[in-house]
């Protein structure tokens, strides 16, 4: 079963620049990597504990995830080797179709 979700503008909120966290993917006016807040969203931290701890809005934490889930969505999923430490290697990545 297919849910259409809620249109969301992360894009408002969020920014790439190699000027700024070397260009990781952070939240606008924030420099808090998403990675940061998804990681965190998948510890079990709520949306607003998150928000409290870097003095975002909840919205800025959503944008987060959207992001996250965009990119998915867009670039399919790779499975990463065995060791956690690669991650900045490409090689032993696994594609799922």
């Amino acid at each position: 079963m297919h849910m259409q979700a809620e249109v969301f503008d992360w894009r408002a909120r969020i920014n790439i620049d190699p000027g700024v966290q070397s260009g990781v993917p952070v939240v606008k006016g924030r420099r808090v990597p998403l990675y940061v807040l998804v990681g965190h969203m998948a510890g079990g931290d709520t949306w607003e504990r998150i928000a409290e701890a870097y003095q975002l809005s909840t919205d800025d934490v959503r944008a987060a995830l959207a992001f996250a889930s965009y990119l998915l969505h867009q670039r399919g999923l790779s499975i990463p080797p065995e060791k956690d430490e690669d991650f900045d290697d490409d090689e032993g990545w696994t594609t799922l179709a």
